[in-house]
């Protein structure tokens, strides 16, 4: 079968003020949705909320990895804040307003940049929004939006530290000089001014990782090693992107499978992979078949059918040949 052809499958080719626009409706929207479902509990029970609570700990020059967890003066949901300081100090600005704001803002520019990082050449990519996996990211204010946009936009790779396992896949796949130079860059700053404030956070924070329980590379899981086959494609950022996303250790949250999107090159690819990995979060739903994030052979077996095989598939119906990840975008 040909190589896909981006700008003979476009619907059109979006403007700048156009995809602006519609960037800016698609943040607006998530954030609203997440304002509404979180009007019980103020952002409480998301996983921003954990980001949240280090930053406003650092500004108040205490060791976030001292107060959150099991047992600590933020037990959370019994879990330890796992993300390295990074993700607290590009989070700081947020810390000066509530919990439930400051999460709400969070997802809504995760959302937009995303948006906008996929519509660059068509609006062919926007279903991924309507899939299950997007809206439990934003509903539960997960990271994987963001790094997403920061895969086909270079200047926002310095946001990759924030969480270094999916960071990793991203920027060892996105085989760009530009993305490497502002992830080192920022990656480097956001460090630097975290060791200034937390001097003792990498110790502290590799001594949660060792602590954790419920993180594991997808590849392991039951039918994980098929993403594996993208590599036949190596060439390809996309190709790269599943075998990287399927080594790295990660959670059985459907969230995690978001960056898989970037796979998709018409509207007809993405809307197949909204329909399949959604279908599994639906039956999860409908039967509470779900045990949560320790829920691995289940769990990690159906993302391995319903997102990554697809995406697998995908890619390889296409020609081996090398891409930076902000032209495939």
């Amino acid at each position: 079968m040909p190589d896909v052809d981006e700008r003979k499958y476009a619907t059109f080719v979006t403007g700048g003020a156009p995809r602006i626009a519609v960037s800016m409706v698609v943040g607006a929207l998530a954030g609203l949705f997440l304002l509404a479902t979180e009007s019980q509990t103020r952002g409480a029970s998301t996983d921003f909320n954990l980001t949240w609570l280090a930053a406003k700990a650092v500004l108040a020059g205490q060791n976030p990895y001292e107060l959150i967890g099991p047992g600590k003066l933020h037990p959370e949901g019994g879990y330890p804040y796992i993300y390295p300081l990074t993700a607290a100090v590009f989070a700081l600005p947020l810390a000066l307003i509530p919990s439930y704001w400051a999460t709400a803002l969070f997802v809504s520019i995760g959302a937009g940049l995303l948006a906008f990082a996929v519509t660059k050449d068509g609006w062919r990519r926007l279903p991924l929004f309507l899939s299950m996996p997007y809206i439990i990211a934003a509903r539960q204010g997960q990271w994987s939006p963001l790094l997403s946009a920061a895969f086909c936009i270079p200047a926002l790779a310095g946001v990759l530290s924030a969480k270094p396992t999916l960071g990793f896949a991203l920027l060892a796949a996105a085989g760009s000089r530009r993305t490497l130079v502002f992830a080192v860059v920022g990656g480097l700053f956001l460090t630097t001014v975290g060791l200034v404030l937390v001097p003792t956070w990498p110790l502290d924070w590799f001594q949660t990782l060792t602590a954790t329980r419920h993180l594991r590379a997808p590849v392991l899981q039951p039918g994980g090693f098929v993403a594996l086959l993208a590599l036949l494609r190596w060439r390809r950022p996309e190709a790269r992107l599943i075998a990287l996303l399927a080594c790295v250790p990660q959670t059985v949250g459907w969230y995690e499978v978001v960056p898989l999107f970037l796979v998709a090159v018409t509207f007809r690819e993405t809307l197949i992979l909204a329909i399949l990995s959604s279908m599994p979060v639906l039956y999860e739903v409908w039967y509470g078949a779900a045990d949560g994030f320790f829920d691995f052979t289940p769990r990690g077996f159906q993302m391995a059918a319903f997102a990554y095989m697809p995406a697998v598939a995908l890619v390889l119906l296409r020609k081996n040949e090398w891409r930076e990840a902000s032209h495939y975008h």
